[in-house]
């Protein structure tokens, strides 16, 4: 399915990502996605280091390999049920001593003992079917002051959830691949209520209503509730 959407890259352009050329039929895409990355650096960057951080669902790596190029005491971790991605993150940024990538669910006791201060779902979170169980399982690997960021991923109001799944449904049976709409999960804004969160992005405030390349998507952060 990955291959058929055009998002299986060569070691080059993995390399190059989230800069790919203008040519490239996902370089819009991939301009989001850079704005996002870099507002979780800087965002990190602002906290204390060294820094021990965590991306759930890292594919191919790219993201996991940008944030621990931005500074050398930050431990990264990058966990993904993708094999065949995970092999290439692995061949590709095997240079980055602070950078690692690990085979397997977050709900199979992967990382059982370890903490980190920041634990990143970046166009994961829709993979998992309970908002509140995901969250809950990476709150308790998070250290004191821990967080969790959700970027690049969808969230809708209530009322709009049906209607999302529908859409969800015709794209993958459009690509041949209807069974993948039953791994594609539609979360509401009401999921989060239980959490102590704010959003380092709104893509509905004014100012960034005007900007000419704008996200849709919500940078969520949210804080270690036992605080």
């Amino acid at each position: 399915m990955r291959e058929k959407e055009g998002r299986l890259y060569t070691d080059a352009e993995l390399e190059l990502l989230p800069d790919l050329p203008g040519a490239h039929p996902h370089h819009q895409e991939w301009l989001l996605r850079k704005q996002s990355a870099d507002r979780f650096i800087r965002y990190a960057r602002k906290r204390s280091t060294p820094l021990s951080i965590l991306e759930v669902g890292c594919g191919n790596g790219w993201l996991s390999a940008k944030i621990a190029a931005a500074e050398a005491d930050w431990q990264v971790t990058g966990i993904d049920i993708n094999i065949t991605e995970l092999e290439q993150a692995k061949r590709v940024f095997a240079f980055q001593p602070n950078l690692r990538f690990v085979p397997g669910d977050l709900r199979n006791d992967l990382i059982a003992g370890q903490h980190y201060d920041l634990i990143l779902f970046a166009a994961s979170i829709q993979y998992f079917p309970s908002l509140k169980a995901i969250l809950g399982l990476a709150m308790q690997h998070t250290n004191l002051y821990g967080e969790i960021h959700l970027i690049d991923s969808p969230f809708y109001q209530p009322r709009a959830v049906s209607a999302a799944a529908i859409r969800t449904k015709n794209y993958y049976t459009g690509l041949g691949f209807p069974d993948m709409a039953r791994e594609y999960f539609h979360h509401s804004f009401a999921e989060l209520e239980s959490f102590c969160i704010r959003f380092l992005y709104d893509p509905a405030r004014l100012v960034n209503r005007l900007r000419k390349h704008r996200s849709p998507f919500y940078h969520v952060v949210i804080k270690n509730h036992y605080l």
